[in-house]
């Protein structure tokens, strides 16, 4: 059966132009109230630039949001949209009781979270296939969970209509000025980072990417600094990162700028070769966040190599990182090595998230030992290959450079490059 998605109409999907209009207010209300401070109080983790080892000769810090509350950033997003739809509310006269919300699971403990804060009642639509690990997150900040839907689509048409009901209110996982702001606040506490670090140059932002709400707040988070004059000696680049099976944002919006419509996840991937352990990653674009998703280079990786990125974050904060926390750290390996010989720059990781359950966290360092046997197996071919040749050219009695030149003039293939008419 054929899953349904929601569609996002032409007409919806603003400008980033006009997303900025909507949110650069949220951010100057954001901190003339003090909600920065609010945030520390809370123990939300301040972003800062950690200093990664150089990796081919380019400068890396990495940015931790773990040590939140609930153990990812979307903390950030939840409280900042509950603080709002609190204080509309107020101003409206009229009661608020109840937080509905549809979530993979880090969303929907973050809105217990935010719940709590503001003194009403969670309650979260999700699937039934939703990670255990998560599910015990969500119960144990006192949300209500129900996971009974086939999929996220009917969690959030669920979650829609609760919110409608008197007293209640719906928080968007990521699709809302004000989630988008909140998780912006990242964003604009890396750049003092960058400034408190001396950063100048071309600066590239790894970000993981599910539903677009933090690489678009991200994106809103540069643009106001720009404007107060924070970036004039930074050139800052964002690119997002993906999984290859769990690129569903990344396919949407590639469908959605050549005006192809999609009613199901089958027309995005009709080969089927989605993933399902894309684990809060396979995410539907909405139409704040698509505005942004049709502006940015999207780069996919593959599970084995999201599954080094994982093992390499793990061993680094002495914890078990999940998939979508990993993906910029993976993501920022796979460009820097197609990207060996370009000028140096300064690259910053996020590492967004670390409730995984240890079965799902097994099945990513399967995949990456898989992988590394894969190459290993190909490069020891090549490598036979590159005897054999150097061989035969013995056998010739030709060594040395002349041998190369002989291997190119035969057309000799040495490794996976051919060597013909004396071009590589």
């Amino acid at each position: 059966m054929a899953t349904e998605l929601l569609a996002i109409q032409t007409d919806a999907v603003p400008t980033l132009s006009e997303l900025y209009g909507e949110v650069k207010p949220r951010f100057d209300a954001f901190y003339e109230c003090g909600r920065d401070l609010l945030f520390r109080e809370e123990d939300i983790q301040e972003a800062r630039l950690q200093p990664a080892p150089v990796l081919y000769g380019h400068t890396v810090y990495d940015v931790s949001q773990i040590d939140n509350p609930t153990g990812t950033y979307k903390d950030r997003g939840a409280i900042n949209a509950a603080l709002e739809a609190k204080l509309h509310a107020q101003r409206a006269g009229v009661p608020l009781t109840d937080l509905d919300t549809a979530t993979a699971g880090n969303h929907g403990a973050s809105a217990g979270l935010a719940a709590r804060l503001i003194g009403v009642k969670a309650h979260a639509q999700t699937a039934d296939s939703a990670s255990g690990v998560k599910m015990d997150n969500m119960t144990s900040l006192g949300v209500d969970v129900q996971a009974v839907h086939t999929d996220i689509t009917a969690a959030i048409k669920c979650a829609t209509e609760l919110g409608e009901q008197d007293g209640h209110h719906f928080l968007p996982p990521y699709n809302h000025p004000d989630v988008i702001t909140g998780q912006g606040t990242l964003g604009l506490e890396v750049i003092q980072s960058m400034r408190n670090h001396g950063v100048v140059g071309k600066v590239r932002w790894l970000v993981p990417v599910g539903g677009g709400g933090l690489i678009s707040g991200l994106e809103m988070a540069r643009r106001y600094a720009d404007e107060q004059g924070l970036l004039n000696d930074i050139d800052l680049e964002l690119i997002g990162v993906q999984m290859a099976g769990g690129d569903l944002s990344n396919r949407a919006a590639q469908h959605y700028t050549s005006g192809r419509p999609w009613k199901s996840i089958e027309d995005l991937f009709p080969n089927g070769n989605y993933d399902a352990d894309n684990d809060g990653t396979f995410a539907i674009p909405g139409n704040l966040t698509m505005a942004m998703l049709v502006e940015t280079p999207i780069m996919t990786v593959s599970k084995g190599q999201v599954g080094g990125a994982m093992a390499y974050l793990s061993k680094r904060y002495g914890r078990n990182i999940e998939p979508a926390g990993a993906l910029s750290r993976a993501g920022l390996e796979v460009y820097l090595r197609e990207h060996a010989g370009g000028p140096r720059t300064t690259n910053i990781t996020f590492t967004t998230g670390a409730n995984v359950s240890p079965e799902l966290y097994r099945r990513f360092m399967e995949a990456h030992h898989q992988e590394r046997a894969e190459v290993a197996a190909q490069t020891d071919q090549e490598l036979q290959t590159y005897r054999a040749a150097l061989w035969s050219l013995g056998a010739m009695g030709v060594k040395g450079v002349e041998g190369v030149r002989q291997s190119q003039r035969n057309g000799i293939r040495v490794g996976t490059t051919q060597c013909v008419g004396g071009n590589w």
